[in-house]
């Protein structure tokens, strides 16, 4: 099974999060991040991995981590902010 979920670091925005890999840009040194959707609709779009839309922002990214699994990419996630 290919690896649908990375977890990945906003270096400038100083956050960890979970993406589907298809937001990935430029050798995973970009994610393209939707500003118009927050909480359970942002969760919502990465575990159904939408497809990015037109009006989304590039952000700098740091691939730390690529996972086949939504929860266990949420896991991964949680311990890392948890420290």
């Amino acid at each position: 099974m290919g690896k649908n979920y990375a977890v990945i670091e906003f270096p400038l925005e100083k956050s960890v999060e979970l993406v589907p890999k298809s937001w990935l840009r430029k050798n995973n040194t970009k994610c393209l991040w939707p500003l118009n959707l927050r909480g359970n609709n942002l969760a919502n779009a990465i575990r159904r991995r939408i497809c990015p839309e037109e009006d989304w922002i590039l952000l700098d990214a740091r691939l730390l981590r690529s996972l086949d699994d939504y929860n266990h990419g949420r896991r991964c996630v949680e311990s890392i902010t948890n420290i």
